[in-house]
């Protein structure tokens, strides 16, 4: 198997493999341990991944009950998630040890980040054992490169005012344009090839 590497940091080594799946090996110096990340596309086949996932996606207040499953199919809810694998449909999720931890994608959808029909809207998901691990920022660079890849120009998002990912999409570079009493809509301009720089070869 032959790997490019991409990046290398003090907390982590980032390889691609021929077949675009990409492995990431995260150093956990407080665990350890190595724990192997692979990073592959959303297929129309990985629909039921999605309706894990969108669940996961619903922002619920610190001390608030979870809501019931069966939330995902409340139209504005299921709308993120029906009949994926259109062609405007981009995304990518992340399995380790053969687990999907997490997923991001985006559509172009009447929904809460709608903008425009050229704008498509993210929506992210990590499950909640695995947050704050830096997953959901590698997950997010290799969307962005994605869709820079269809020649999108910007993607958008909506987010309650107090959920704690603000800060996050934020540091993604993401900027907010409007506002109501509850949520921000926040755009983020996408460069011409985004995600990590692929220069330097593993031998």
């Amino acid at each position: 198997m032959h790997f490019k590497l991409i990046k290398v940091t003090k907390y982590c080594m980032i390889a691609i493999e021929r077949n675009w799946i990409k492995k990431i090996v995260i150093d956990y110096l407080y665990l350890r341990r190595f724990i192997v990340l692979e990073i592959k596309r959303i297929e129309k086949a990985d629909y039921h991944i999605l309706e894990d996932f969108i669940y996961w996606a619903i922002f619920v207040p610190a001390g608030a009950k979870l809501p019931e499953k069966s939330i995902i199919f409340n139209p504005d809810v299921f709308i993120y998630i029906e009949n994926y694998g259109n062609e405007n449909d981009c995304g990518v999720f992340v399995e380790i040890d053969g687990k999907t931890v997490g997923a991001t994608w985006t559509r172009i959808i009447p929904a809460y980040g709608h903008i425009d029909a050229e704008t498509p809207e993210l929506a992210i998901s990590i499950l909640p054992e695995y947050r704050n691990q830096g997953i959901g920022t590698i997950l997010m660079k290799k969307l962005f490169e994605l869709l820079s890849q269809h020649e999108y120009k910007q993607t958008s998002l909506a987010v309650q005012k107090e959920n704690p990912a603000v800060s996050f999409y934020l540091r993604l570079g993401y900027e907010i344009i409007r506002e109501n009493s509850e949520e921000y809509l926040m755009v983020k301009k996408l460069a011409v090839s985004e995600g990590y720089k692929r220069n330097v070869h593993l031998q």
